[in-house]
């Protein structure tokens, strides 16, 4: 007999902030670094990364360690796929943001690293860990407008508890499988 166990063994692997680019990461857990991994930040860096977990109803962060230049080097987290999402804290200096322990509302976070060129330190280490939702998906959505001339609508997906496909029935004969 054969058995078949998804979700089973999640590889746990280290990353680091692009240092002018932007990157997606789609993994329930790992390590991330600044952009100088265990050496120091670069100077003029304006890198993201963007950590998301399908079926995840939140992420959790845990940093082990933060050092910034005070008031000039940051650290901005966004509770979401992309820096237009809501900002959770912007963070430079040498405390671990929000004492250590950030947990998203959504099941995706992005991480933008901005510093000067003068003065750069050693910069964080964080692990992060996705949380798979309790209860059944709840499917939900926004719709842009709800008069139009033209007719033409759009719909922004506003489900919980992290489903993980979708589809999407407009009652006019068409459907849509995009999130």
């Amino acid at each position: 007999a054969t058995y078949t166990q998804d979700f089973y063994i999640d590889q746990f692997c280290s990353y680091e902030i692009p240092s002018t680019t932007s990157m997606t990461i789609d993994k329930c857990s790992g390590k991330l670094f600044d952009d100088g991994g265990n050496s120091n930040y670069s100077d003029n860096s304006n890198g993201s990364v963007t950590i998301t977990s399908t079926g995840a109803a939140s992420i959790s962060l845990n940093f082990l360690s933060f050092s910034f230049e005070n008031s000039f080097d940051y650290l901005k987290i966004y509770d979401g796929s992309s820096t237009s999402s809501p900002l959770i804290g912007s963070y430079t200096g040498t405390t671990l943001p929000n004492n250590g322990f950030i947990t998203t509302t959504t099941g995706s976070v992005t991480l933008k690293q901005t510093s000067d060129s003068y003065q750069n330190e050693s910069g964080f280490e964080l692990n992060w860990q996705c949380n798979l939702a309790n209860s059944a998906p709840s499917a939900n959505f926004l719709i842009s407008d709800t008069l139009s001339c033209t007719g033409e609508v759009s719909f922004m997906d506003a489900s919980l508890n992290g489903p993980t496909s979708w589809t999407w029935d407009f009652g006019d004969g068409t459907t849509s499988g995009v999130q």
